[in-house]
């Protein structure tokens, strides 16, 4: 064996700390239809650590001020609105502040910034919900938006080599990062509750910086998804709910604008459950996705069905134990997708998903 030589512009030992506090001064006024709270809170933070392999010491201090913000008006129990901000400061990682390269990944370094700043996140929150009892008719609808400043972002430059191009990222702040959203539904019972439709959907944006090759690439992503479904229950014996999803999403860049990434998913569900006797019944979760935009080599439009038997004790049916069998075909796809600057990542994970569990539950 040959000798082994510790290059300490290489290395990447270090010890460090994080210690956050808060302080907070909050006055809230209360009326009998509404209510709103105003104040301040401060968020002072430290950074302590100290690198053994270059024998240096790194310390950062930081102190943030949060507006707290909330109000809600309430019409009645069933009526009421609600607003409200919240902030959040976030400091960079201890290793991304260190200009030591990482080379774990030859193909890729990575290298510090020992100069970024705090990045903070804006949070502006509403809600609505409204339950009309005559009509048993309900109705929601929510909006979220988030800003964030400095946030720590990644700068890829690729450098040819006769091995083949490799890539070195940095880090550093920037400002423009995004991301609004929005939900709402209704919903309306039938024939004392023995029937049910809904309709719920939502619809996002985000929008985020990056850079490639110390060009600034914008990603924006659009996204919705709409589903309707029908609770059926004409017997206390019997229940089944089917259901139709429909989501979208689409993501474009600056650089190529020619590179749009779309994808879709119609899902068809049924689910339910059928009392045999009083205290013994099979439960069933049927559904069919129909995946266009991902490569056929990693999805494959699974068709998932689980099912359930459950034996349910004691006269107020709060003990049973229950089989239960998951993926019964064992189709079921686990795919994430990551999109960076230039490249789209689909992961498909090999992992179990058919399997049986007994499962015993007393409440």
């Amino acid at each position: 064996a040959g000798n082994i030589n510790l290059s300490d512009s290489l290395s990447r030992i270090f010890n460090y700390s994080f210690t956050e506090s808060r302080f907070a001064l909050n006055y809230r006024f209360k009326e009998k239809n509404y209510n709103y709270s105003l104040g301040l809170t401060a968020v002072p933070a430290w950074l302590n650590g100290e690198s053994q392999s270059r024998n240096n010491s790194t310390r950062r201090t930081s102190f943030n001020l949060i507006p707290i913000f909330r109000y809600e008006y309430q019409w009645s129990k069933q009526k009421k609105f609600t607003i409200n901000y919240n902030g959040r400061p976030q400091e960079p990682s201890y290793d991304q502040i260190q200009d030591v390269p990482d080379v774990t990944n030859p193909q890729n370094k990575i290298i510090g910034n020992p100069d970024l700043k705090a990045a903070f996140s804006h949070n502006m929150r509403a809600n609505f919900n409204n339950y009309i009892i005559k009509s048993k008719i309900t109705v929601y609808a929510g909006a979220n938006a988030t800003y964030n400043q400095n946030q720590v972002i990644r700068s890829t430059v690729r450098f040819p080599t006769d091995l083949g191009t490799v890539r070195e990222t940095r880090f550093l702040n920037a400002d423009g990062n995004y991301n609004y959203n929005g939900n709402y539904g209704i919903s309306k019972r039938f024939a004392d509750s023995k029937y049910a439709v809904s309709y719920d959907g939502n619809i996002g944006t985000n929008r985020s910086v990056l850079f490639t090759d110390n060009v600034e690439n914008i990603s924006k992503t659009l996204s919705a998804r709409q589903r309707i479904g029908v609770q059926i229950t004409p017997h206390e014996w019997l229940e089944v709910v089917p259901n139709v999803r429909y989501t979208y999403s689409t993501t474009d860049f600056s650089i190529n604008e020619s590179n749009k990434i779309q994808n879709s998913i119609w899902a068809l569900s049924v689910e339910g459950k059928v009392y045999i006797w009083k205290t013994f019944l099979i439960g069933y979760d049927v559904s069919k996705n129909i995946v266009s935009g991902i490569n056929s080599n990693v999805t494959s439009n699974p068709l998932i069905i689980n099912s359930y038997l459950t034996k349910e004790f004691f006269k107020r049916k709060n003990g049973t134990i229950s089989l239960r069998a998951f993926d019964l075909l064992n189709q079921n796809n686990f795919i994430t997708r990551q999109i960076d600057a230039n490249i789209v990542v689909d992961t498909r994970s090999n992992a179990l998903s058919r399997y049986f569990m007994l499962h015993l539950s007393w409440a």
